[in-house]
């Protein structure tokens, strides 16, 4: 099961799209969930570059890069993080 997020009017939408096919080109977006893509038109900009490459999918990450300690300033968007401090659960509002 994949879930497709795609924007409408300035919304974030999210919609349950069935398997992935078999034959795709995958693009892992560190971030791209936090404030390092300012929305709508940072993230508008990013998709359609990755399209016209050719790209199928593209994978956010929401948080917890290995290059990066936990927490870090640069994983928080406008909600915050992504995990509770404690790592209990993820927080739905991010």
């Amino acid at each position: 099961m994949i879930i497709q997020l795609y924007y409408t009017s300035a919304k974030l939408c999210v919609k349950l799209c069935g398997t992935l096919r078999e034959n795709f080109l995958l693009k892992t977006q560190p971030l791209g969930l936090s404030q390092r893509l300012q929305w709508p038109e940072e993230f508008q900009r990013l998709t359609a570059d990755r399209v016209a490459k050719g790209f199928t999918v593209i994978q956010f990450t929401a948080a917890f890069l290995p290059n990066m300690p936990a927490f870090d300033r640069r994983e928080a968007n406008e909600a915050g993080f992504a995990w509770e401090t404690n790592f209990t659960r993820i927080r739905p509002e991010y």
